[in-house]
């Protein structure tokens, strides 16, 4: 689960991912953030994961996060 807080305090999931999604493979992610504006300094992305083994894994790599403010 993706998700983003302008304060830190209050999240809005933007994505989720199931291991039904799963290819073994790296994915390229794209996610539209514009209905989140305005945006300030304080924004925040974090990623929650439900794993349900202890062999379940998730990366994150190559995190950019850009756009106009």
């Amino acid at each position: 689960i993706v998700q983003v807080s302008r304060d830190g305090s209050t999240w809005t999931t933007v994505a989720t991912y199931t291991a039904a999604q799963a290819t073994g493979v790296y994915q390229q992610a794209n996610i539209d953030l514009s209905a989140l504006a305005p945006y300030s300094a304080n924004y925040r992305v974090r990623f929650k994961a439900q794993m349900r083994g202890t062999d379940d894994q998730f990366y994150v790599d190559d995190l950019i996060v850009s756009g106009n403010r």
